[in-house]
């Protein structure tokens, strides 16, 4: 009798365990995460312009309800400028679907030389969880022909003076103040480098040394071909063309 119940028991068991498991199963609800396609992403600005790019944002269940989770702007993590940006408050993740997005906006507005961040983070509540911020990599993009003006100083870097012009004589860049002088007290030996967004067009650049007896070395490149360069034994001065594509 002893072993009769033993074995009604051991085959009741395998019962007890998968009843125990499913129970589990519908007991314990699924998380409810949402998060940015990345925590990174490189963000070009045209140069006098605006740009938008989407981002995607996933969540870990499908819902047969729309969901909107908030969107927030971490300040402390922002270098851009306020006004530069456009981002939306929330956005909203469809009916049956785990991916929604959101659509930021940034103007070239006072970005630096070194480019600016911008971080944004979306917002828990009770039930949902959230992924880590996201940062843009916020620069500045020549649409047309990146070009670059090196200028290497003598003893002298005051005498310097240059201009360049386009194909109907109008200038589009020149020394700093537009006058001799620009330069005084820059060291022997010492550089400056002009960089310059360009359209397709003809260009004139001229460059004067006001004691006539030359200056450093001058280049112009774009796209790692040399558009004009001179020793710096130029005299009073040097003028010659290029064509941007």
């Amino acid at each position: 009798m002893k072993k009769k119940i033993i074995y009604l028991l051991l085959l009741a068991l395998p019962l007890v365990l998968m009843t125990s498991c499913e129970e589990n199963a519908v007991g314990t609800p699924t998380l409810n995460h949402v998060s940015f396609e990345a925590n990174t992403y490189s963000f070009g600005v045209d140069i006098d312009g605006e740009n938008t790019n989407t981002i995607a944002i996933y969540a870990s269940t499908i819902s047969a309800s729309a969901r909107t989770v908030d969107v927030v702007v971490v300040s402390e993590e922002t270098s851009a400028d306020e006004a530069s940006y456009t981002v939306p408050t929330s956005f909203t993740i469809p009916a049956n679907s785990n991916v929604g997005e959101i659509s930021v906006t940034i103007s070239d507005l006072n970005i630096g030389a070194d480019g600016e961040t911008l971080t944004i983070g979306l917002v828990s509540k009770e039930g949902l969880y959230v992924g880590a911020n996201l940062t843009f990599d916020v620069r500045q993009v020549c649409p047309f022909n990146d070009v670059n003006i090196n200028i290497v100083f003598d003893t002298y870097p005051e005498e310097v003076y240059w201009v360049l012009e386009n194909s109907n004589g109008v200038v589009v860049a020149e020394s700093a103040d537009g006058a001799y002088g620009a330069y005084a007290g820059y060291e022997t030996g010492s550089n400056i480098n002009v960089p310059l967004c360009l359209e397709s067009d003809t260009y004139t650049f001229t460059i004067y040394d006001a004691y006539a007896d030359g200056a450093g070395a001058v280049s112009i490149t774009s796209g790692g071909a040399v558009l004009f360069s001179t020793d710096g034994v130029y005299g009073a001065g040097v003028q010659d063309t290029f064509t941007l594509p």
